[in-house]
């Protein structure tokens, strides 16, 4: 492989391990937030969820106690029915003795994946409790809610958190390669530069500067001019001391 192609994989090489390791690094910190923000979350929603279930029990233990009262079965029916159909209730069961009605509202959609249902582990609430009017029970009246409208709302959450974790991952990840590409540019022709004096060729020069003029390595070429005399180079040696004095000026 020539010089040139080995600069070039080594560079590329750096560039990729630095890439790398903020990759890694942003999307540890991703799934850490998200572990640490899924659970206060899922917490939430399930309270507020028994909250709503305790909720809608008492509004219809309230709205079907007349009737119960007067015994008035088809309008307790009705009650729970229409009760049912408005605020969508997955499920409303009241039983008295030998009298029981059920009403029910279809489920909504989960256009949420089912392993992500599995994830956030939210049950439908259930609430129950008994129909007292006056020290008289009339009845026992339950309630189910459907916690996929919830489970949705977290879905979506997920999403979006998702993709601003990844936007924000694009963008700095192409700021920094800009940056490396700034900032490494004068540290890549300085080996360069090194490595063709290494080679012999004691001419070689590096522009250490975006936009400055090219300037002459004259420290490291004659730096190694004593070790080459040592090897008995002697012509390169001459050559190399001649070299530095006539660049004297050029290198300052």
């Amino acid at each position: 492989m020539s010089d040139p192609q080995a600069v070039r994989g080594t560079r590329y090489s750096l560039h990729a391990r630095m890439l790398g390791a903020v990759f890694l690094l942003v999307g540890v910190m991703y799934l850490v937030a998200l572990a640490v923000l899924s659970l206060p979350l899922t917490q939430r929603a399930q309270q507020h969820l028994d909250a709503g279930a305790e909720r809608e029990l008492g509004a219809i233990m309230t709205a079907i106690q007349d009737q119960a009262l007067l015994r008035d079965y088809p309008a307790i029916e009705r009650a729970i029915q229409a009760r049912a159909t408005v605020f969508r209730i997955l499920h409303v069961r009241y039983a008295y003795r030998q009298v029981a009605f059920e009403a029910a509202a279809p489920p909504d959609l989960q256009r949420y994946p089912a392993w992500f249902a599995a994830l956030v582990d939210i049950r439908a609430p259930r609430a129950q409790s008994e129909l007292v009017v006056g020290g008289t029970p009339y009845g026992t009246v339950s309630v189910a809610l459907d916690a996929a409208p919830t489970i949705q709302g977290l879905w979506l959450l997920a999403v979006r958190f998702t993709l601003l974790a990844i936007g924000s991952l694009v963008g700095v990840m192409l700021l920094l390669r800009w940056l490396l590409q700034v900032n490494l540019r004068g540290l890549y022709a300085l080996r360069t530069a090194a490595r063709a004096i290494e080679r012999g060729d004691l001419s070689a020069r590096a522009s250490l500067l975006h936009g400055s003029r090219p300037r002459c390595v004259k420290r490291s070429s004659c730096s190694i001019a004593w070790p080459i005399m040592s090897s008995g180079w002697w012509p390169s040696w001459n050559a190399s001391m001649a070299n530095c004095s006539s660049k004297r000026n050029v290198c300052g």
